[in-house]
């Protein structure tokens, strides 16, 4: 753990491939012979860098990045979130400006119209800085010649306004129509403003764009001035305030009603932006010439105006495309953070003998399991036993994970901690659990052990009627000791105190959005991040989910017999994650707080049809299903064309069919397929929902309005029913028999073609078909309602625990 912190402290200053690009770079501009063809050379630059300039809706850095968080680290291994309010105002100013021209410029990909290159936070201490940089440059790069390149671009390439001055504007819109130069300013988002608090708003934000485009100027060195559209966004003021002002002439105000207004029913993709438009339509326009657009985003974004030395704090800096961004949401979500209310909830319950932490997927209740667990050890002779409880298999995926960080965090404290630590694995579907569970802890503690210094931990616990014996042994033979719990579907027990995790830290909130309309619990549904207030948690909101739409591939059947759907699918992985399919290192420090993963991982979780169940018992809402029925149903997911056609797609998939306590790898390269319950507590970076029912009904007759979460929903019961299911339920995906047939001849070198991640396609295949098709248009794929309208009830159930484990991008199969 030290050494992590100390790696984490330290600049990365290896030479990698990035700092090879900028070097090759500057040699290729240095040999310029005139300011017009290094012009030029930027422009080729930045059309090789975003090929689709003026058609595709690119945003630099792809996602808002929040500057309000500051972050106290505690003891070495979790940090508390702090920030002032102002700090928090600007940001959610900041973000509703920026998800309005984001949001409007999809519209536009969209609608194939013209769109705009958006460039959001970026400094002018970025831009050019391997041209002033001498030094680091030198040191990052370990060639001394490189100096001799940076002073023949410099003949070119003006720079001196670059020194003293940190901020570009807040963002820039280039567009063929016009150049937008906007500043921020959110005065007025917490009390009414008055006269002198706008008046001083605006002579501020004026002087900073007057800077920006004086900035702009020398930068671009351009001969006759270029107009740029100054324009102040004032997202706390109504357009009616400014009326009655004098106002400067030379400069556009954008006010609260022209932003979007955001409202958690209504998806990102269909929020009303017609005021947007028409104020957008009202500036000022003046013909773009292209080139200049290219030169423009190759001298403000392109590689010479990446850090060079990248430290813990700039690593946003290196974004340039939707890939990095959903590399750096998963690294900001991954973090070990804690917000002040938690912080005084550990305080307040530390003492407690019984404990149950109630909250929804992704508001913290593992980290605080394992927190409470570290801070119980470091007490003498104090032990920690996991109890890790699943039916059908002895315990789940979740319970090794919170037993291994628990010896992980504590093996650095005091030598030997770690050896208090105990994984405890219970089978609840076996006739003599009971007995051997208290056989098993007996066993695990060393003899005569005061149970006053015994913490038992369960995290994912199911209702209370699937544990109800576990919890008369706590009563009967551990009654001294502690219990902490924690579960997605139970509910607090008897005798508990209650620890109330109210808002979710651990799921980005674009994906939260979507969570709230298909969640069916209140409680819950008020704890998802209500928009851009900012008396939120959370201000910045990731990439928004995706769908891949089945029905519009008009092939039949089910989404697992759909070789469109795969195609698709692949083509958004490797346009959005193609770190998983590569071995490049990240250029990015590990950030402190939490564990870097070094490459975006991706999870295929799959749900299974509702027609495989059957009632449980004397309790008709909780879903059983057999052992039988579960592995002959992953085994045939392992086989359908869905997973085959990836394969030939070159997408690397394992299919997990394992059940009980293990380590579930997600960090490996390509997209681990298994079963949602098998997920539950653990978090992924990519996450595609694989649904088992067929809609409903006909998506022309679903009445998007009539649709309620107040209904009560079938539960899956926990794991699997160990005895046989003599029931045969109506399997949904049986492959056609050409299919079957193809799959059946290329059985022998499947597995091998999945170890390798598929075959790979050579000049004129069928994959290298697929593969030079057109790019994918992802604001087409931007989740709406009437996608989740053909979801099952018992689909959506279990999306809210698959998206719950999103970390970035999550991306829905819609049947």
């Amino acid at each position: 753990m030290a050494e992590r912190r100390t790696q984490s402290a330290k600049a990365t200053t290896q030479t990698d491939e990035r700092v090879e690009e900028v070097v090759r770079f500057l040699q290729e501009v240095s040999q310029c012979r005139d300011s017009d063809a290094t012009k030029k050379c930027f422009a080729q630059h930045a059309r090789s860098q975003f090929p689709d300039i003026g058609k595709a809706a690119i945003t630099v850095h792809p996602y808002f990045q929040c500057c309000s968080d500051k972050f106290e680290e505690v003891d070495g291994f979790y940090c508390i979130k702090s920030c002032q309010e102002s700090d928090k105002r600007g940001d959610a100013a900041h973000l509703q400006v920026f998800m309005t021209f984001r949001l409007f410029n999809d519209r536009l990909e969209r609608n194939k119209e013209p769109a705009m290159f958006l460039m959001l936070g970026i400094h002018s201490d970025n831009i050019l800085a391997w041209l002033r940089q001498d030094t680091d440059v030198c040191k990052v790069t370990g060639r001394k010649e490189i100096q001799q390149n940076i002073e023949q671009v410099r003949r070119f390439v003006r720079i001196l306004g670059l020194q003293n001055r940190r901020n570009a504007p807040d963002l820039i819109a280039l567009h063929r129509d016009r150049i937008v130069f906007v500043e921020v300013k959110s005065v007025g988002l917490a009390t009414t403003p008055t006269p002198k608090d706008i008046d001083d708003a605006i002579i501020k934000a004026e002087k900073q764009l007057n800077e920006g485009v004086q900035l702009f100027q020398e930068i671009m060195n351009t001969q006759e001035k270029c107009h740029v559209v100054k324009v102040i966004a004032l997202p706390g003021v109504a357009s009616k305030v400014l009326c009655t002002r004098p106002l400067s002439k030379d400069v556009t105000f954008l006010c609260q009603d022209h932003l979007l207004k955001f409202d958690i029913q209504v998806p990102e993709a269909e929020t009303d932006l017609s005021a947007f438009r028409q104020w957008w339509g009202n500036l000022l326009y003046t013909n773009v010439d292209s080139q200049f657009l290219q030169e423009i985003v190759g001298k403000y974004v392109g590689l010479l105006s990446t850090p060079v030395i990248i430290r813990d704090g700039n690593v946003a800096h290196l974004d340039r495309h939707p890939k990095d961004g959903i590399s750096q949401i998963q690294r900001r979500f991954q973090r070990r953070i804690l917000t002040q209310e938690q912080k005084k909830a550990l305080e307040q319950f530390k003492d407690k003998s019984r404990v149950y932490l109630k909250g929804p997927g992704g508001s913290g209740k593992t980290l605080i399991l394992i927190i409470m667990a570290r801070e119980f050890l470091k007490r003498p002779d104090n032990h920690v036993i996991v109890v890790n409880m699943n039916r059908g298999a002895k315990g789940l995926c979740i319970g090794k994970y919170v037993f291994e960080q628990i010896k992980v965090q504590v093996k650095d404290q005091v030598k030997g901690h770690d050896r208090r630590v105990y994984e405890i694995c219970i089978d609840i579907g076996h006739h003599n659990y009971r007995e051997n569970f208290v056989s098993d802890v007996c066993k695990a503690l060393p003899e005569k052990t005061d149970m006053k210094k015994a913490l038992f931990i369960a995290d994912e616990v199911h209702v209370h009627i699937f544990w109800s014996d576990i919890m008369k042994t706590f009563q009967n033979d551990f009654k001294e000791s502690t219990l902490l719990c924690a579960g997605f579907f139970s509910e607090k027990p008897e005798t508990f105190d209650e620890l109330c995790l109210k808002v979710v830290t651990r799921c980005p909130p674009a994906v939260q959005h979507l969570l709230y309309s298909v969640d069916w619990k209140e409680d819950r549904r008020s704890c998802y991040a209500p928009g851009f207030t900012w008396q939120t948690e959370i201000l910045l909101n990731g990439p928004l989910p995706l769908c891949i739409r089945h029905k519009d591939h008009q092939t039949g059947g089910t989404v697992l017999e759909c070789e469109q759907c795969a195609q698709e699918l692949a083509q958004v992985l490797k346009e959005l994650t193609p770190d998983i399919f590569s071995r490049r290192p990240s250029s990015a420090p590990p950030a402190k707080g939490h564990d870097l993963h070094s490459s975006t991982s991706a999870a295929l979780l799959v749900n299974i049809p509702r027609d495989v169940y059957r009632d449980n018992g004397n309790f008709p809402q909780y879903k059983d299903i057999s052992k039988e029925k579960y592995e002959e149903h992953m085994k045939k997911i392992g086989r359908c064309p869905f997973v085959w056609n990836l394969r030939q797609n070159n997408i690397n998939v394992t299919v997990d069919e394992e059940l009980g306590s293990r380590n579930l790898d997600t960090d490996k390269r390509g997209v681990l397929t298994t079963w949602v319950y098998n997920f539950l507590g653990l978090e992924c970076g990519v996450v595609i929902f694989l649904p088992g029912d067929f809609p409903s009904r006909p998506a022309a007759e679903v009445d998007v309005s009539k649709q309620t979460t107040e209904r009560v929903r079938d539960i899956p019961a926990p794991g699997v029913n160990p005895r046989k299911d003599a029931a045969s339920g109506r399997n949904q995906m049986t492959p056609p028999f050409e299919v079957t047939q193809r799959l059946e001849e290329t059985s022998e070198t499947g597995d091998k073609e999945a170890a390798s991640g598929g075959r790979r396609g050579g000049e004129g295949s069928e994959v290298g078909e697929r593969e030079g098709r057109e790019k994918v248009c992802l604001p087409e794929l931007h989740w709406r309602r009437d996608d989740l309208a053909r979801y099952s009830d018992w689909d959506k159930t279990n999306m809210v625990l698959a998206g719950s484990r999103c970390l970035s991008q999550l991306i829905l199969l819609v049947p």
